[in-house]
């Protein structure tokens, strides 16, 4: 269990690595996300998602419960923001990469503060 709670952490720590080259208030063209922090990022969520696995099978949370439909919400809204940052990044959307980035980083502690009881 001990393991699951420290892959968790893990999984909150990496996104907070994601850094930007200029500013959050810079122009959408002259943001630039690092390619390396990127993938930092899907990393800590794939832990995130192992240690959610973890959780199910090992019955603390339970499917179809409030707070597990509430992580399963979580996890989605994570997802789409590392999904829109990797898609500015490829020049494939328009949207502001620092706020997507935030909406995950944000569903990420949400996650961990429901698993620990918070």
């Amino acid at each position: 269990m001990k393991r699951i709670i420290l892959a968790a952490a893990l999984a909150l720590s990496l996104p907070g690595c994601a850094t930007l080259a200029d500013t959050p208030t810079a122009p959408l063209a002259q943001t630039h996300i690092d390619e390396q922090a990127l993938t930092a990022a899907y990393a800590g969520f794939d832990v995130l998602l192992t240690a959610v696995d973890g959780l199910v099978v090992a019955g603390v949370l339970q499917p179809g419960t409030p707070k597990a439909l509430k992580v399963k919400a979580l996890i989605q809204t994570a997802q789409d923001g590392l999904n829109t940052a990797r898609a500015v990044r490829e020049g494939l959307s328009q949207e502001n990469p620092v706020l997507a980035l935030e909406r995950a980083t944000n569903a990420f502690r949400q996650i961990t503060a429901l698993l620990k009881g918070n």
